[in-house]
């Protein structure tokens, strides 16, 4: 046991004085000092215990035997700073001596910084910038500095997201990020230098990247959609041109076109699409590699024009006021609407309003057009066809008839079946009479024994089935106006009368006296003089204390139609 503790106790001792006798100088490396044109050189070491000095030694550009630069005694000296005249190439080593003889010599080393990589893209993925990047040229590499552009737009680069962080891959995801519109550059780091900051035309880097933030706007009348996002920057030959891609209702995205400025107008956008895009600018002379935009997200709510409109109904009530009845789209992007009357407007009705009526002052005037249009948002106008009220002519002729006559019922979309005709002479409407929708005339004789007649009222009724554009069939009753008939009074004057006999007084026969206003009946003798007067129609001259005869009368009165009539004669009374 010992003995085995003897040799253990050996080995120690052995390998204690070995390290103490081996020197150990190691990390060596040159650093440029940005703008003094220097080198600081920089190395570790254990020193031997004999130690004599360092010597650092250096060749320009990389060439030709390596001279001594300088040498030191102190142990603890471990720097240099060289005049490299120009930050160009230097390469170094360091010796290390021992008792006065070289002890060991470190790699050959350089000022150069590391070569700094392009940048491939810029991508926003999951809403989130993402920045990736080509590996470096150069060996010595361990990882990249990050930079950032703050605020955007600056030209202010700071490192992030801290200072001295490393990223040892080739892609760094910036969860951080509050804005999608971002600038980023790189620097290659190796264990003693940092190569400069990507920003263009040095170590051939092509310089900041930024990201590409896609937006948008639907214009709902022309259901177009108008993308927009900032020109993608920075690659050598510049962008080829920009990929349109496309996910409709969730379907999964499509490239759909391609684009070669930064702006597009979507124009296949259907009403209450679920719409997403996004935009991947294609690297020229490099297309497989893109930068990717966010996506854009909408539902397209697009103008909804009205997509019908019909007068469904021109009718006429029994106080000749004509209502209209419409049918129209309601689900529509209303603004206004006008119901026009002989192209003049008489009611701006709402989406909710199907009906008007229209107070015309004189319905026995003639028929009256109707048209409903209405405007949407986006001022697209819809019209419904023209309508008309039917309407009815009455008219009294000779030999006591009543003459009616009517257009046709003209209503967009109706097919009249019929004409209906009722008639009231002072009492309650009757139908008198029904005719094909060709007929349009009616003669009716009237009777001159029944006095009310001499007012008779008659209306029409149009019998239609409309059948509408969108499919639907509509059975319709369309009223015309109320007219009514005045038959004049006819007048029928004796030549004799004799007290005491059959006719025994003298008095007009009127048909239909009802039509009379205005009456006045005068009675002459044979000298001029007045001796009978009355404003009755009813009364009668009896001849009272007058001899047998020839007198004379004068008979005025008006007609309904404001005309006077005059009937002068003579009368022979007999005794």
């Amino acid at each position: 046991m010992k003995r085995y503790l003897f040799i253990f106790i050996f080995i120690i001792s052995v390998i204690q004085l070995l390290s103490a006798q081996t020197p150990i100088i190691y990390n060596p490396c040159a650093r440029i000092l940005t703008g003094l044109a220097q080198d600081s050189i920089t190395w570790e070491a254990s020193p031997c215990s004999n130690f004599t000095q360092y010597i650092v030694s250096g060749r320009r550009g990389g060439v030709g035997v390596f001279t001594q630069l300088v040498a030191t005694t102190d142990p603890n000296v471990t720097t240099f700073v060289n005049n490299n005249n120009g930050e160009t190439l230097w390469e170094y080593q360091v010796e290390i001596y021992c008792g006065g003889s070289n002890a060991g010599t470190t790699i050959v080393f350089n000022n150069q910084r590391p070569i700094t990589p392009d940048l491939r893209n810029v991508s926003i993925i999951n809403n989130t910038p993402v920045v990736s990047w080509n590996a470096s040229i150069s060996p010595d590499v361990i990882g990249y500095y990050l930079y950032k552009e703050n605020p955007y737009g600056s030209n202010n680069y700071f490192p992030y997201p801290s200072a001295n962080f490393l990223v040892t891959g080739l892609q760094y995801t910036d969860a951080a990020a509050t804005d999608l519109l971002a600038r980023y550059a790189i620097v290659a780091v190796s264990p003693c230098n940092k190569g400069l900051l990507g920003e263009g035309g040095i170590d051939g880097t092509t310089g900041p990247h930024t990201s590409i933030q896609l937006m948008g706007s639907l214009d709902s009348c022309s259901q177009a959609i108008k993308l927009n996002w900032n020109a993608y920057e920075r690659w050598r030959d510049g962008v080829l041109h920009y990929e349109i891609w496309v996910s409709r209702n969730n379907q999964g995205f499509v490239l759909y076109d391609t684009a070669m400025q930064n702006a597009y107008t979507y124009t296949n956008a259907q009403d209450l699409d679920s719409l997403d895009f996004y935009i991947r600018a294609v690297e020229r002379n490099q297309p497989s590699n893109g930068a990717i935009t966010n996506v854009y997200s909408l539902r397209v709510l697009a103008n909804r024009p009205m997509d019908f409109i019909y007068l469904n109904n021109i009718t006429v009530n029994p106080n000749n006021e004509v209502e209209v009845s419409w049918l129209w789209d309601n689900d529509v992007d209303f603004q206004s609407a006008n119901l026009t009357a002989n192209n003049q407007i008489i009611n701006n009705p709402t989406l909710s309003t199907v009906q008007y009526t229209d107070v015309i002052n004189n319905p026995n005037e003639g028929s009256y057009s109707y048209q409903l249009s209405s405007v949407d948002l986006c001022n697209f106008q819809v019209s419904s066809g023209v309508g008309y009220n039917l309407h009815l002519t009455a008219q009294a002729k000779d030999n006591f008839i009543n003459q009616l006559t009517w257009p046709a019922f003209n209503l967009t979309y109706a097919t009249v079946l019929n004409y209906e005709v009722y008639k009231s002479c002072g009492g309650s409407y009757t139908q008198i009479a029904t005719y094909d929708s060709s007929t349009f005339v009616l003669q009716d004789p009237v009777d001159i024994g029944d006095p009310q007649q001499y007012n008779c009222c008659y209306y029409l009724v149009a019998n239609s089935i409309l059948n509408l554009p969108n499919g639907r069939r509509l059975s319709i009753s369309s009223r015309s106006n109320t007219n009514c008939v005045l038959q004049e009074a006819v007048i029928h004057l004796p030549n004799a009368f004799a007290p005491q006999g059959e006719n025994r007084f003298f008095k007009p026969v009127f048909v239909f006296k009802n039509s009379i206003r205005d009456y006045t009946m005068l009675i002459y003798d044979r000298y001029g003089k007045l001796i009978f007067e009355t404003n009755n129609y009813n009364d009668a001259w009896r001849g009272e204390g007058y001899g047998q005869g020839v007198y004379t009368y004068l008979i005025q009165f008006t007609q309904n139609d404001g005309q006077t009539v005059k009937k002068a004669g003579t009368v022979l009374l007999i005794r």
